[in-house]
C-alpha cells in the first residue's frame, strides 16, 4: 500500500459486519486472522448492544470503521481485533453496570481474541487521551515500544472514523468539538506522521479540515445533553415494562433472580409483590 495516498474514501469506510469482512479478504487477512477479528465483531455486538454516539450513530459503527481503517493500512491483525474493542472496558455492557477495568472482563476478552489482542485493548483504557495525555505521547513515541506505537495508531485510526463521515457535526455539542480539533488536530496529524503512516496523517488532516469546514441542517443535529456515547434501552427492557414479565414467571425462578439484587427492575419487583 502507497501510505502517500489516501487510504480510504471520505465516507466509505466500512460500517457493518458484512463489509468489513468483505474488505479484509480484499485486504488479505488469512483464515486464523479472519477468525480472530470475526470473533471480536460478534463479541463487540454483545457488549455494544444498545450503546449510540452522542450523534445517534451506533457504537458498533465507530468500532466497525476503525476497524476497517486499520485493516486499510495492513495492521497487524491483532490490532484489527483490538479496533473492534478498543472501547469495551469504559462503554461496554458486561452486566454488572459498573465501567471498570477487572481480571474477569480482562479474561473474558483474552479468550475470545488473544493475549496481544487483549493487551491493545488494556492499554488503550489505561493511556490518558485528554489533551495533556496527547501531548505527553507525542513526546514519548519515538522512544515507545512497538506495542504501544501501535495503541497511538489505533487512537489517530479511531479519531480520523469520527471525521469520515462528518460525525462531529451531528452532535449537540459540535461547536466544543469543532474547537477541540481546531486547537488539537495537528497533534493528531503529528503523530501520525510519527508512527510512519503519512498516508493516514494526510488523509486525517484532510478530514478534519473537511468537518470545519461544513455544515449540517440544524434539524438533523441531535438536541439532547449527551456529551458521550449512552445506552439506549429498548422499551420492552425499562423497568415496569419487565415487571409484569417477571411477575409471571414461577416463585422458584423469582428467588433466584433476588440472588441478582441491585437492578432497578429487581426492586419495582419486590415493591410489586
Amino acid at each position: 500500500i502507497d501510505m502517500a495516498t489516501s487510504i480510504v474514501p471520505m465516507g466509505m469506510c466500512a460500517q457493518t459486519s458484512i463489509q468489513l469482512f468483505n474488505q479484509l479478504q480484499r485486504d488479505g487477512y488469512q483464515a486464523g486472522q479472519l477468525r480472530m477479528i470475526a470473533d471480536a465483531y460478534f463479541l463487540a455486538m454483545r457488549l455494544f448492544a444498545g450503546r449510540v454516539e452522542v450523534s445517534g450513530k451506533s457504537f458498533l459503527g465507530h468500532v466497525t470503521g476503525t476497524a476497517s481503517i486499520l485493516s486499510a493500512i495492513s495492521a497487524p491483525a491483532e490490532l484489527v481485533a483490538a479496533g473492534l474493542l478498543h472501547n469495551v472496558y469504559c462503554n461496554g455492557d458486561f452486566g454488572d453496570y459498573r465501567r471498570k477495568i477487572t481480571p474477569g472482563r480482562r479474561k473474558r476478552i483474552r479468550n475470545a481474541i488473544g493475549e496481544t489482542a487483549e493487551q491493545y485493548v488494556y492499554k488503550f483504557a489505561s493511556r490518558r487521551w485528554n489533551v495533556a495525555g496527547l501531548r505527553e505521547t507525542q513526546a514519548q513515541l519515538q522512544d515507545m515500544p512497538e506495542l504501544d506505537r501501535h495503541v497511538v495508531l489505533l487512537y489517530v485510526a479511531e479519531q480520523l472514523e469520527k471525521h469520515l463521515d462528518l460525525e462531529i457535526l451531528y452532535r449537540g455539542d459540535y461547536e466544543q468539538r469543532c474547537q477541540h480539533y481546531r486547537q488539537n488536530g495537528p497533534l493528531l496529524v503529528n503523530m501520525a506522521q510519527q508512527l510512519g503512516y503519512p498516508g493516514l496523517s494526510r488523509q486525517l488532516q484532510e478530514a478534519i479540515e473537511k468537518t470545519l469546514g461544513s455544515t449540517v441542517p440544524e434539524e438533523l443535529r441531535r438536541r439532547d445533553d449527551h456529551r458521550f456515547s449512552y445506552l439506549s434501552i429498548p422499551e420492552s427492557c425499562r423497568p415496569k415494562r419487565m415487571v409484569p414479565a417477571l411477575l409471571a414467571l414461577p416463585r422458584r425462578i423469582r428467588r433466584q433472580l433476588r440472588k441478582h439484587r441491585g437492578t432497578s427492575s429487581m426492586a419495582a419487583l419486590q415493591k410489586a409483590e
